[in-house]
């Protein structure tokens, strides 16, 4: 890539965030492949540059650190379709704290872990700032976009995909060193867009718009993707003119939950649903996250097979095996189901397993008390359906699993009404005593009519599913 002679740095009346450029020397031999959610392939390498430019606070926060062991600094090569070239673009990963601290191999775009904190910088080849994540503990609480504009005026909030508050417009320091310590930016103008949800999404991403009063848009107006919004960039890629790509936000991907054996697309459902934005689902994938001996986290496994009930969607083994819960999921049964009701056989089974650790291993005494409670009630020395079922409709979980199903819904660009969710949440629930004597004829009929729709993908009873098909 050849960048021209303009003669912008980062003291220019713009207000642009712009470090000093530098070439960059990729290390081939290091690099990442994956893609972003709409299919684009991204390589993302890294940078063997001694240069290197990072946040101040880095030095505060991590006294004595060496700057080239501290930062990951990359390129990305984004893949253009239109043009059908890679278009490049910087990412820095810089660490909040020493157990944040990770090798080239550990952290790419595509996969940064839950037990992650710090900024992600995205820069454009030509060093202007494009935006900043800040994550964590795996989750995206917030993203930061540069204001080409003049610090003293105003201009409306912009529109914030990460949650429904409104993105502010501030002006805070971003001050930036070289690896001699020399500062570099004293302030910038920026968006600044709050996340107020428990997770962020897997194999998938958020996004942010960002607004001017002129009504254009700098972000993609809610499509989960983000662009550039500087005054552009001084390039040009094989004699055409460099434009920064369109990007998502960074996969936080919870990587140890085994699901080898399922198909891609079942992977990616279960993936977005690690993700959850409904707390005690969140707390319940973190569990199932990591690679740290029980009771520090669990271990489930999803694989394909045949239930004792041929008719089950998905069953759960009863006791663990060598530490682990096994859910299998009968594709035969789900092959024509909707993603939502895919969606909330997971979301079943998952508290299943969860169950049996909690059992043994209780990170929630009432949750361990409730079980022996039921157990002893159900005079069951194992943990049967009946008895989990129990739990599910008597207590709150079997709201968390309504809730947990409307985010899914809404991240998919679903609207629908609360109720619908709520009886979509009672699939596998029906012999329960909540169910047989709690709901009259009408509210049972409807609650099972719209399983088998969402389940088989058919119009019966006069109902269309509401979901799209789960997966070929």
């Amino acid at each position: 890539m050849h960048i021209g002679e303009s003669k912008d740095n980062y003291r220019t009346e713009s207000h642009e965030l712009i470090l000093p450029f530098f070439e960059k020397e990729p290390d081939w031999d290091k690099f990442h492949i994956f893609r972003f959610p709409d299919g684009r392939e991204v390589y993302e390498i890294n940078l063997a540059n001694a240069e290197l430019y990072f946040p101040v606070y880095l030095l505060d926060s991590l006294p004595g650190m060496i700057p080239q062991k501290t930062v990951i600094q990359n390129i990305m090569f984004v893949e253009n379709t239109q043009t059908q070239r890679f278009d490049p673009l910087i990412v820095r990963y810089f660490p909040d704290n020493e157990e944040s601290l990770r090798e080239f191999g550990k952290i790419y775009y595509g996969m940064i872990d839950m037990d992650w904190s710090g900024m992600v910088d995205i820069w454009t080849y030509d060093e202007r700032h494009f935006i900043s994540f800040t994550i964590r503990e795996g989750t995206i609480t917030s993203s930061l976009q540069t204001l080409n504009k003049d610090p003293n005026s105003h201009q409306p909030t912009g529109t914030n995909l990460l949650t429904t508050e409104p993105c502010r417009e501030v002006v805070i320091p971003r001050n930036y060193v070289d690896v001699d310590g020399v500062n570099t930016v004293s302030f910038t103008v920026t968006y600044h867009c709050t996340s107020g949800g428990g997770g962020s999404s897997s194999g998938g991403s958020t996004g942010s718009s960002y607004g001017n009063d002129s009504g254009t848009s700098w972000g993609s107006g809610g499509t989960g993707t983000y662009e550039y919004g500087g005054s552009g960039s001084y390039g040009t890629v094989g004699g055409t003119t460099y434009t920064p790509p369109v990007i998502t936000s960074p996969t936080i991907r919870i990587e140890l939950i085994d699901m080898e054996e399922l198909s891609d697309c079942h992977q990616d459902i279960i993936n977005d649903l690690i993700g959850s934005t409904q707390f005690e689902f969140f707390r319940i994938f973190r569990l199932f996250y990591g690679d740290k001996p029980i009771p520090k986290n669990y271990n489930v496994k999803f694989q394909y097979g045949v239930c004792g009930n041929p008719n089950a969607n998905a069953c759960t083994s009863p006791n663990l095996d060598n530490g682990w819960a096994t859910i299998t999921i009968n594709s035969s049964n789900l092959k024509n189901s909707s993603d939502l009701s895919f969606a909330r056989t997971i979301l079943h089974e998952t508290l299943h397993a969860y169950f049996l650790f909690e059992a043994l291993y209780p990170s929630n005494c009432d949750l361990q008390c409730l079980l022996n409670n039921y157990l002893i009630r159900y005079n069951s020395t194992s943990h049967n359906n009946m008895t989990h079922h129990a739990l599910f409709t008597e207590t709150k979980f079997l709201n968390d699993i309504s809730v947990e199903l409307k985010n899914y819904g809404q991240s998919k660009g679903y609207s629908f009404t609360d109720q619908f969710y709520n009886d979509l949440s009672w699939g596998g629930l029906t012999r329960t005593e909540v169910f047989l004597k709690g709901k009259n004829d009408v509210e049972k009929n409807r609650i099972i009519e719209v399983n088998w729709v969402e389940n088989t993908m058919s119009t019966e009873f006069n109902l269309s599913p509401k979901g799209k098909k789960a997966c070929d």
